[in-house]
C-alpha cells in the first residue's frame, strides 16, 4: 500500500509520510517526497536476528499471515540469518482471520526449534498465542511478535497470559512516551505512538512555513531532526530513509 501511494505522491509532488511502510523500495535514490519514519522489512529482519543471537536462538520457526509483509520479512530473515548463526525454518503462512492454528503448529518440534517469530497482525493472533500455550512450544521457545503484539487490543484480550512474549516495540521508559500516554484515554500502544509522531512531524512542518505550499512543506519535513515518541530518533537522508530508526524489543 505504501509503495502504491509513493507512486502518486512522487508524481503529484506532495509529501508522503507513512507510519509503517516496510518495502525497502519505498525510499531509494531519487525519492523526494516519501519519507520512511519506521523501519524497512530489511532493517527489522536484521533487528530480529540480532535479538535471536542475543537470546541464544539457533533455530527460528515462523508462523505468519499470508500476505506481502510477512513473506517479505521472512525472505530477508533467510537472507541474513547466516550472519547471526541462526537457521530459519519451518515457516508456515496462513490467511488473516484464521481461527485454528493447530495444523500449522504441528510441524514445529520444540526439541529442535528454540525461537518462534509471529508476523501475524490482527486480533486473531491472540488466538495464536493462546493455542501456542497449549502446545508446549510457548515454554520451549523465545516467542517474538511484530508491532501488533504491543497494541492495546492484545493487552485487553490476553492480559497476563501475554507474559513471556516479546514484541517489536517502543521505548516505554522515555519521557516523551510518558507525556503522550498521560494525554490518551488508555495506555499508549505502539500504533498510538506511531500516529502521534507522524502527526507531530507533519504538523510542525505545516505551521513552520508562511505559505504551506507542497514543496516548502516537503523541505521542512526533509530537515526533521527530532526524538520520536516511539523511542527512536528521526532524521531523513537524501532518499527519505530514517537514519536514526532503531528496532526495540519489549518483553
Amino acid at each position: 500500500v505504501a509503495l502504491g501511494v509513493r507512486e502518486v505522491s512522487e508524481r503529484r509532488e506532495v509529501a508522503h509520510l507513512p507510519a509503517v511502510g516496510g518495502n525497502p523500495e519505498l525510499t531509494q535514490p531519487g525519492t523526494r517526497y516519501t519519507f520512511r519514519y519506521a523501519g524497512s522489512n530489511r532493517q527489522n529482519a536484521h533487528g530480529t536476528l540480532r535479538f535471536c543471537e542475543q537470546q541464544g536462538v539457533d533455530r527460528l520457526a515462523v508462523v505468519g499471515a499470508d500476505f506481502s509483509y510477512p513473506r517479505a520479512v521472512v525472505r530477508h530473515l533467510r537472507e541474513y540469518a547466516p550472519e547471526y548463526g541462526v537457521e530459519v525454518g519451518p515457516v508456515e503462512h496462513t490467511p488473516l482471520g484464521t481461527t485454528d492454528f493447530t495444523d500449522l503448529l504441528a510441524p514445529i518440534d520444540p526439541a529442535v526449534v528454540d525461537g518462534l517469530f509471529l508476523p501475524y497482525p490482527g486480533n486473531n493472533a491472540t488466538t495464536l498465542v493462546e493455542q501456542l500455550q497449549d502446545t508446549g512450544l510457548f515454554e520451549a521457545c523465545v516467542v517474538l511478535g511484530d508491532y501488533s503484539f504491543g497494541s492495546t487490543p492484545y493487552r485487553h484480550r490476553l492480559g497476563r497470559s501475554m507474559t513471556g512474549t516479546h514484541n517489536w516495540g517502543i521505548d516505554t521508559t522515555s519521557a516523551r512516551y510518558r507525556h503522550i500516554s498521560e494525554h490518551l484515554d488508555e495506555s499508549a500502544g505502539v500504533y498510538h505512538l506511531l500516529g502521534y509522531d507522524i502527526a507531530r512531524i507533519a504538523g510542525e512542518a505545516l505551521v513552520a512555513v508562511d505559505q504551506p505550499d507542497p514543496e516548502t512543506v516537503r523541505d521542512r519535513i526533509a530537515a526533521t531532526d527530532t526524538e520520536a515518541g516511539a523511542g527512536w530518533g528521526v532524521r531523513f537522508d537524501e532518499s527519505g530513509m530514517n537514519e536514526r530508526y532503531r528496532l526495540s524489543v519489549n518483553r
